[in-house]
């Protein structure tokens, strides 16, 4: 028992100990409560291994170092990220959609004209929200006319219109007569905006055409639909009025 100060063993009240329980600073080893400790339990700072409140390994609570698991800092590469800037994982923000572009959320009340020449010929409505093309195989001197119809001027729509997308197909052969039906296919495709199906079932939104005889709309022919992109198309020949909607 060394009460006096430069003491080697056992119980060390005074500094410069070295082995033991040491409570004096500078200790080596075992339980040590002084600073600049280097293994064990160690409650001082600057200490390199185990369980460290500031150290540079294993549970890190601080952010800028790690990349990986659960990461509530900004710059983190990899896990549940809950803050932009982020590469993968689970990401709260939502710059990385890729959202639908949008298109006109009307016709306009002109009407567009093209004429078949031999070769593609493409003919637009309020830009991508309406789009006839004529193939090559279409006679040359068609010529086409769309514009915009008037819902009170036609039979009652079933289900819900999708927007203002109504509209008229006329066509004359090379001599001026009107037409009844093209003499070859045209495409027609239509876009529309989220917010014109929102809280609709848009995997059937529909072109249809009004038979005249009847009175109905009755489903265009050829069909295709592309709910991801806000887009109905139709291969026909017919012409007339038609309308997108949601029956």
């Amino acid at each position: 028992d060394n009460s006096g100060g430069g003491d080697d063993d056992d119980d060390n009240s005074g500094g410069g100990d070295d082995d033991d329980d040491n409570s004096g600073g500078g200790d080596d080893d075992d339980d040590n409560s002084g600073g600049g400790d280097d293994d064990d339990d160690n409650s001082g700072g600057g200490d390199d291994d185990d369980d460290n409140s500031g150290d540079d390994d294993d549970d890190n609570s601080g952010d800028d170092d790690d990349d990986s698991a659960d990461n509530s800092g900004g710059d983190d590469d990899s896990g549940d990220n809950s803050s932009s800037d982020d590469s993968g994982g689970d990401n709260g923000d939502s710059s990385g959609e890729s959202a639908t572009p949008s298109v006109a959320s009307t016709l306009p009340d002109l009407e567009s004209v093209g004429t078949s020449t031999g070769g593609d010929v493409s003919i637009s409505l309020g830009g991508e929200r309406l789009i006839l093309k004529v193939f090559p195989w279409m006679p040359s001197g068609i010529t086409i006319t769309v514009r915009k119809a008037l819902p009170t001027q036609y039979a009652f729509v079933p289900g819900s219109k999708v927007g203002d997308l109504m509209f008229t197909i006329e066509a004359k052969d090379s001599f001026g007569n009107m037409l009844q039906t093209l003499p070859a296919e045209v495409n027609l495709s239509i876009r529309y905006n989220d917010s014109e199906v929102r809280g609709l079932n848009e995997g059937t939104v529909t072109i249809s055409r009004l038979n005249t005889l009847e009175n109905q709309w009755r489903p265009a022919p050829k069909l295709y639909r592309d709910g991801n992109f806000n887009y109905v198309a139709s291969s026909l020949m017919e012409l007339g009025v038609f309308v997108v909607h949601i029956p």
